[in-house]
């Protein structure tokens, strides 16, 4: 039997879908800014400014990413991104180390973001409009779906480490 798709995106019409979005507001601090949402802190990185970055940290969704167009020009032109004054290239095993860490923040600080996934439950995930080509964007698909895949199988253990713990008491 086939197993369920998801769409992750703030268009699709999946409840689920929507709540693991990049543009589904989640507040949590990352290396010490205030971020909004995960769309807020990945149109941030686009901006060399650090006061600017933090600007665009406290937005979510649609807004954050129509305030973040502004610097998508001359980051695909350069291939550098931007985190409190440390430029990343964008194909670089660097950049993909920071993505993790601002998933993990998340993660971590944003116990709703472990129920959504686990309301996953085993369906497969896509981000149908995700760009696939790593130079035209700041997140692909592969990158956007490998984290949130990686983190629902954390949330999976930590459930059944709970569990187990519970039953052995």
């Amino acid at each position: 039997m086939p197993r369920d798709i998801i769409e992750i995106g703030g268009y699709t019409t999946h409840s689920i879908g929507k709540k693991l979005s990049n543009f589904y507001p989640r507040a949590f601090v990352f290396d010490g800014v205030a971020c909004a949402s995960l769309e807020g802190i990945i149109q941030a990185l686009k901006c060399p400014d650090e006061s600017i970055q933090i600007e665009l940290c406290k937005l979510v969704g649609k807004e954050a990413k129509k305030a973040g167009e502004a610097y998508t020009a001359r980051w695909q032109e350069t291939q550098t991104l931007y985190w409190k004054g440390v430029a990343y290239k964008r194909d670089s095993s660097e950049y993909i180390l920071l993505f993790m860490r601002i998933y993990d923040t998340v993660y971590k600080q944003d116990p709703t973001l472990q129920e959504h996934l686990l309301a996953l439950g085993d369906a497969d995930i896509r981000h149908s409009i995700g760009c696939p080509h790593a130079s035209r964007t700041t997140l692909t698909e592969e990158g956007m779906m490998w984290n949130l895949e990686r983190l629902r199988r954390r949330a999976v253990q930590e459930r059944y480490a709970a569990l187990f713990a519970t039953l052995r008491t």
